[in-house]
């Protein structure tokens, strides 16, 4: 009491803050020693002058802490100077001579051969082969830095110059750069030359050429390119499916009369084959072609690779 009263009449603001920690710890459940144990340690770090009413376990509890994250602590920066000129930064580099450059060695060199000078720190010079909107490259990490009065070359190292006052900051909330939205009609994946089917079903497949191909291994998960040639008239189909098609083994190769063909009138697997038929003449629908593939053209789908089947162990002993 005689050194609260002594700080009191000092004109000490610690007496307050005492108050404070002293109706804090009254709404706790704790013992009335370790209470006044607190209470006397604080009064002590207080009086000695060891600690402050501003620092964390001693401040009011009315007082709220002010976190600052990543995003926010570049727009906190009262001054750009050369540690924080390259966080989301936009500027307009003019380009200088080579004599001009400093003799010494860089004051910081990043990953990509950029070289950076601190000059008087009031200015920095970047030598780079790389500037924003010149040959593609809009940005550089999450910064923007033109080189207003030169186009380099592809791969040309051009030297720039700029102050740090004319630095600005970008703030986006994100971190990240707003894309402008296109103007117009956006094309189309057929526009674009991209196959939607195709690119789904070739998804996750290899095509493997066996060299065991033979006329009853051709029809089970196959991918062949069939050329017009003629069907042997004098005998009978070797085998007929379903649908009606009829094939014939030639010693070489397979020969497929059919009525349908992958990519033609809609029609993309033929099972869980893909057989295609190279004519240059316009096909009608539910026309009748013959064709012939070779059995070393064949090529087997298979996912992930081919893998060898493992024989089971008995358990009899």
């Amino acid at each position: 009491y005689k050194i609260m009263m002594t700080m009191g009449n000092n004109g000490d603001s610690s007496v307050s803050t005492i108050m404070n920690i002293f109706l804090s710890l009254s709404s706790f459940r704790i013992n009335t020693t370790f209470r006044s144990s607190i209470f006397l340690l604080a009064i002590l770090l207080l009086h000695s002058g060891i600690t402050s009413p501003c620092h964390g376990f001693l401040m009011t509890t009315t007082t709220k802490a002010i976190s600052i994250t990543r995003e926010k602590r570049p727009l906190l920066l009262s001054k750009i100077n050369f540690d924080n000129f390259w966080i989301k930064t936009n500027a307009n580099f003019t380009s200088v001579a080579e004599d001009e450059i400093p003799l010494r060695s860089p004051d910081f060199a990043s990953k990509s051969g950029s070289k950076y000078w601190n000059i008087d720190d009031a200015r920095v010079i970047r030598q780079s082969d790389h500037w924003t909107g010149q040959h593609g490259i809009r940005d550089i990490v999450d910064c923007r830095w033109f080189l207003t009065d030169k186009n380099t070359d592809f791969k040309e190292v051009a030297t720039g110059i700029c102050n740090f006052n004319d630095f600005k900051e970008i703030a986006t909330g994100t971190g990240k750069f707003i894309k402008k939205k296109r103007k117009g009609r956006r094309k189309t994946l057929k526009e674009r030359g991209i196959d939607l089917a195709e690119k789904k079903r070739m998804k996750g497949v290899q095509l493997v050429r066996s060299s065991e191909m033979n006329f009853l291994r051709f029809p089970h998960a196959t991918e062949a390119n069939f050329f017009p040639h003629d069907y042997p008239k004098d005998r009978k189909p070797d085998y007929q499916s379903r649908s009606g098609s009829k094939y014939w083994d030639d010693g070489d190769g397979v020969i497929r009369l059919s009525d349908h063909w992958t990519g033609q009138f809609g029609i993309t697997n033929i099972k869980d084959c893909y057989w295609t038929l190279n004519d240059s003449k316009r096909l009608t629908h539910r026309e009748r072609i013959s064709g012939k593939c070779h059995y070393y053209s064949f090529l087997v789908r298979t996912r992930g690779g081919c893998k060898k089947l493992k024989k089971k162990k008995s358990r009899r002993k």
